[in-house]
């Protein structure tokens, strides 16, 4: 309807220095699409999540600064009076159910038929009250009933089911999406299973999914927080585009698309492209929040497509920021890049270093046994100064700086005239020694000896100069991340 019979693209060519390749072409596309990679936030930090900054005795050995999903009004309360960001939590484009109980993984069709009586009884509150009391879809409804009343939470779910109905995705049979189908111990009793179903978040939708998560989520938790006395910041986002390679083939939907539709390869039936439905509804979120001076930050374990890292502010990590560390920093550019610890080895240093070539903030839980887990706090200690050190700085793409062992990579971080800091990180497993050359006039550094400073063991690095460059031999033990300052803070 939008477009009729059309789709447009563009392309931009430009030329790249050959000796820096894609490192170059990613230089010259952030300054052709600066807007992009603007940095929003005022404050550089870590993830932290659930629960309440009161909880943890000098919170900032950790470098925490944005808090997704705070435990109610009064922690978002103290990250106000302590200059902390505070994300209302959101999944945003999937709607949570109770399966009931299986013995083995729900069939696709099994678990569309819950969801298809869900959005058709006509007393939908006898329904999910009717689940096992252990339940967690039955236990999110009575936290609604204890904050809207048995009435307003009542109202609430029919208006969700509705919501929910008109923007419910199908699939090549016409059957609903439902995903994440999980039989999670402390979601209900045993062999208790949970799915989402896929919904169309698409903003044009009158009365979708879309409409329904600002005017009676999102909007609402604003007002009801600052009711109390406390500002959200923006919001977190998770499980972000989850359903984003799957195709949605409810024709009535095909009217409001902004973005082309594509189709299925094995019938070519035309189809709506999860990645692209979901990312009106995201850039649209982003723009309200934008508006507003607040920022967005995302879960993205599972990206299979680039395009929606533009409208991001923090991009989060849950897992998988070892694999990802390249592309992530590539489409973050200068915007802050942050993990959570999930795992046991998160804990351990090899986790936290993993974190200092591309400058990522690793993270944590606003809780006291986090903080107190034995030597999570002195590691953190050690490294986050670095961290923030090179996040503040910025990531560069051209490093201007190079190793001559492959498997001995350098960053540079900060720009000619500011702080300007290397990562020198070693992927081998054993001692190696290694040189390092600079290449100073892109640098504006003085061809003279100098004598650096490692921000995370202290030790001293002497540089001298040959011809054009500063060179320096380099001692690193078996994997070991160094990150040395070449030119003093602004």
């Amino acid at each position: 309807v939008k477009f009729p019979n059309k789709a447009q693209f563009g392309f931009v060519l430009y030329r790249t220095e050959a000796q820096w390749g894609f490192r170059d072409a990613l230089r010259r596309y952030y300054e052709l699409f600066a807007d992009d990679f603007a940095v929003r936030v005022n404050k550089i930090g870590s993830w932290v999540c659930w629960g309440n900054l009161a909880d943890v005795p000098n919170f900032e050995d950790f470098g925490f600064q944005y808090h997704w999903g705070p435990g109610g009004p009064p922690a978002v309360a103290y990250d106000d009076d302590h200059s902390v960001a505070s994300f209302v939590y959101n999944d945003s484009v999937r709607y949570f159910a109770d399966l009931g109980i299986f013995p083995t993984r729900p069939t696709r069709e099994q678990a569309a038929k819950v969801f298809e009586e869900l959005l058709s009884t006509p007393d939908p509150a006898k329904l999910v009250l009717s689940r096992d009391p252990k339940a967690t879809g039955r236990a999110r409804y009575r936290t609604r009933q204890n904050l809207l009343g048995e009435a307003g939470a009542e109202r609430w779910l029919k208006d969700s089911l509705e919501a929910a109905r008109l923007s419910a995705c199908l699939d090549a049979d016409g059957v609903y999406h439902v995903g994440y189908l999980t039989n999670r111990p402390d979601w209900g009793p045993k062999d208790w299973w949970t799915g989402r179903l896929f919904c169309n978040p698409d903003p044009d939708i009158p009365g979708g999914y879309g409409q329904f998560l600002f005017s009676h989520m999102l909007e609402p938790d604003f007002e009801r927080y600052r009711a109390e006395g406390a500002e959200l910041d923006g919001v977190g986002l998770d499980n972000y585009f989850t359903y984003a390679n799957l195709l949605n083939f409810r024709q009535e939907h095909f009217a409001y698309v902004d973005y082309p539709l594509s189709f299925d390869p094995n019938t070519l039936r035309p189809a709506a492209v999860g990645d692209f439905i979901t990312y009106e509804w995201v850039a649209e979120l982003s723009r309200r929040m934008h508006e507003q001076g607040k920022w967005l930050i995302a879960n993205q374990c599972l990206w299979p497509y680039p395009f929606a890292a533009r409208v991001l502010d923090i991009h989060g990590f849950e897992w998988g920021i070892q694999r990802s560390g390249p592309i992530a920093r590539a489409l973050a550019y200068h915007k802050p890049v942050v993990s959570l610890p999930v795992a046991d080895e998160h804990y351990q240093e090899p986790f936290v270093r993993d974190h200092v070539r591309f400058g990522f903030l690793p993270g944590g839980y606003a809780q006291r046994d986090f903080a107190e887990r034995p030597g999570v706090r002195s590691l953190y200690r050690r490294y986050m100064p670095a961290l923030l050190a090179c996040a503040r700085a910025g990531w560069e793409p051209v490093t201007h700086a190079r190793s001559n062992a492959a498997a001995v990579k350098v960053e540079r971080f900060g720009r000619p005239g500011g702080e300007l800091l290397l990562s020198i990180v070693s992927q081998l497993d054993q001692p190696t020694r290694t040189r390092v050359f600079v290449e100073a006039t892109p640098l504006g550094l003085a061809l003279k000896t100098i004598g650096t400073q490692d921000l995370i063991s202290g030790r001293t690095i002497d540089w001298r100069p040959e011809a054009d460059r500063l060179v320096a031999d380099v001692a690193l033990d078996a994997a070991q991340a160094i990150v040395l300052r070449l030119h003093p803070s602004a």
